[in-house]
């Protein structure tokens, strides 16, 4: 007895993905909506590249006493902050 194929079970894996993701229009608008969160809310990132610098000072300070290091030493966040890259988490269904 042979068994019919389904088109889904030889789909190239990107094609695969892409149903999930839906549309490409779908996929293209969760992008606009979180740059434009982006664009309307900077604080948010620029907070946790403050919060980022705190922690690099503290791992700084806590290295340079365990060697009995002397001198000064300053780490500040680089704002703006640059976007090099958007990920956007979609449910299985929009």
């Amino acid at each position: 007895m042979q068994r019919r194929i389904r088109p889904d079970e030889v789909l190239p894996e990107w094609q695969k993905e892409q149903q999930v993701l839906g549309t490409q229009a779908d996929v293209q608008r969760e992008i606009r909506t979180a740059l434009a969160f982006h664009r309307t809310h900077p604080q948010q990132l620029e907070a946790l590249a403050q919060k980022r610098a705190a922690a690099l000072l503290d791992d700084h300070r806590r290295v340079r006493e365990a060697v009995r290091d002397v001198g000064q030493y300053s780490v500040s966040a680089c704002l703006p902050v640059d976007v090099i890259g958007v990920y956007v988490l979609l449910p299985d269904a929009l």
